[in-house]
C-alpha cells in the first residue's frame, strides 16, 4: 500500500511538473545566410491564465565567423499588448572557436527568448524575430528552431 501511494504521489509530481511543448518551428536559411533585416513570423493559440516559455536554437556551419548575433523578439499578445525585447547571443568565444554543440558538420547553440510569459486573454499570439545583426551578411546561420512551450 506504502509503494502503491508513494508511486502515485511521484507520477502526479512528474505529470504536473512536466512542460508541453504548443510551438516547434525550425526555419532553414537560404544558402545559409540570415540577412540583416530579415523577418521570421510566427503564430500560435494561447489559453489566459496560462504560462510560456520560448526557447530553440541556431545552428550555424563552420563558416560563420562572427562573435555574436542580435536578434529582436517581438511579442504581439491576444490583448493587443506588446512585449519587445532585444537579445544578444554569442555564437563565437573570443578564440572564435564555436559555442555550439558539435552535430556532424554544423553546431547547434541553445537559445531561451523569453521566460515565464504570463498570459491574460485567450487567443492568437504572433511571435517575430528579425535580425538586427551589424552585417548585412550573416553566412553560415543554417537555420532558426523555435520551441514555445507552456509551463
Amino acid at each position: 500500500m506504502k509503494n502503491t501511494f508513494l508511486i502515485l504521489l511521484i507520477s502526479t509530481l512528474f505529470l504536473s511538473c512536466s512542460n508541453s511543448i504548443v510551438l516547434e518551428k525550425k526555419h532553414h536559411f537560404e544558402n545559409n545566410n540570415w540577412f540583416r533585416f530579415d523577418e521570421i513570423i510566427y503564430e500560435l493559440e494561447v489559453e489566459a491564465g496560462q504560462k510560456y516559455t520560448f526557447e530553440g536554437f541556431i545552428t550555424t556551419d563552420s563558416t560563420y565567423n562572427n562573435r555574436k548575433i542580435d536578434l529582436g523578439f517581438y511579442i504581439y499578445l491576444p490583448d493587443g499588448g506588446t512585449r519587445l525585447g532585444d537579445k544578444s547571443f554569442r555564437i563565437l568565444d573570443y578564440e572564435y572557436q564555436h559555442l555550439g554543440e558539435k552535430t556532424n558538420k554544423n553546431y547547434q547553440l541553445p537559445v531561451v527568448f523569453k521566460e515565464e510569459l504570463s498570459i491574460n486573454q485567450s487567443g492568437k499570439l504572433k511571435i517575430k524575430i528579425v535580425n538586427h545583426s551589424q552585417y548585412v551578411d550573416n553566412n553560415g546561420i543554417i537555420s532558426l528552431e523555435l520551441l514555445a512551450k507552456k509551463l
